[in-house]
């Protein structure tokens, strides 16, 4: 079915719906509308978030499921060719962060891909060039226009809302993440680093020491959900902060949720800064002309070796030690996990190569 605008403040024919073109959206997106009002409602609250997503769907599939799915909408989707679609006005809360707290107060924004396309699983590296110059100049004209504050306290994955106890999700909490549900979109391979540049907050990078054993959290909150685990010695790199917490790179597991089990879901997480200090150490990255992921081996490999973890492009780390194996060079690498004590060894000569970051 074909959707056909009379223009902005005409309708959009959907079938045997006719729906009000946005009051309120982005000028540059095109407009779907919505066919189930259940999906959505009016907004109570000024919007002083935005909630980022994959929509795990090919985007003509996710414009049906949006459209017409009483239980799912949100305001845009950034297609792969850059191209924006809207699909209710900015004016109203749609339902997607699986907290209704977060919808009310938030603009929800999907990409169109996987939160885990960085694992090859659908032969493609996360968002196109041409998308991520799309969603940064979205975000831009959203903060302005709606005075959200650019930083990665307003800025927020799926991954990162708290959840709530719900008839359908009884297991679930404000101690779990992802909402009610435990998505884990959009995902470790999103670089949230590379978006905040973009918007203009330049990522300071600073190595860390964990001076005790502590949680890494999806916001910068004392009761907010737990993603993973420090453990004291383990060495980090932050590239954000506030007042009380440091933004660093997630390397490892995340906590097993009531509706998830233990994966690699987060591209980073908050810490309290009362739990680490200051260190040295060689930061390095995968450059940006580099493989989507580098594997993690729990030990240096020999026979049959276990991957431990992953390190997608664009995230830092720390080299502890180095080991020639061979012809191989190897890395130490310190992983977070739920289990304490977590390490594992990089290969530093990958054809993609490593290089240093200039903190």
């Amino acid at each position: 079915m074909v959707a056909i605008v009379l223009g902005l403040g005409g309708l959009v024919f959907l079938g045997r719906h006719y729906v009000a073109s946005p009051r309120l959206g982005y000028p540059d997106a095109e407009w779907v509308g919505c066919s189930q009002r259940g999906s959505h409602s009016a907004r109570r609250q000024p919007v002083r978030r935005i909630v980022f997503y994959t929509t795990e769907h090919p985007v003509l599939h996710s414009v049906r499921l949006w459209r017409d799915d009483p239980h799912v909408t949100g305001h845009y989707i950034v297609k792969k060719d850059g191209g924006v679609l809207q699909f209710i006005s900015d004016s109203e809360m749609a339902y997607h962060a699986g907290n209704r707290a977060f919808n009310e107060d938030s603009i929800a924004v999907a990409c169109e891909g996987y939160a885990d396309a960085w694992k090859g699983e659908f032969k493609e590296d996360g968002l196109t060039e041409v998308q991520r110059t799309s969603l940064a100049r979205l975000v831009q004209w959203l903060c302005a226009r709606y005075g959200v504050v650019a930083d990665r306290q307003h800025l927020m994955g799926k991954n990162q809302v708290p959840g709530v106890t719900t008839a359908e999700y009884p297991l679930s909490g404000p101690f779990c993440w992802g909402g009610a549900g435990n998505r884990y979109a959009p995902g470790a391979g999103w670089n949230w680093t590379e978006l905040m540049e973009r918007l203009g907050r330049k990522p300071k990078m600073t190595v860390l020491e964990v001076g005790e054993d502590t949680p890494v959290q999806s916001l910068p909150a004392k009761d907010a959900p737990v993603v993973s685990k420090l453990w004291a010695g383990q060495r980090v790199v932050a590239y954000d902060e506030t007042e009380s917490h440091v933004l660093v790179f997630v390397v490892g597991r995340s906590v097993e949720q009531p509706y998830l089990g233990s994966g690699e879901y987060h591209w980073d997480g908050w810490v309290s800064k009362a739990a680490v200090r200051a260190s040295e150490g060689g930061i390095f990255t995968i450059p940006g002309d580099g493989t989507a992921a580098l594997s993690v081996f729990s030990s240096l490999p020999g026979g049959n070796p276990v991957i431990a973890a992953h390190i997608t492009r664009g995230k830092c780390f720390v080299v502890r030690a180095i080991q020639r194996q061979g012809e191989i060079t190897w890395g130490k690498i310190d992983l977070m996990d739920p289990a304490p004590g977590g390490s594992g060894w990089i290969n530093l000569g990958e054809t993609t190569g490593l290089k240093s970051v200039d903190p």
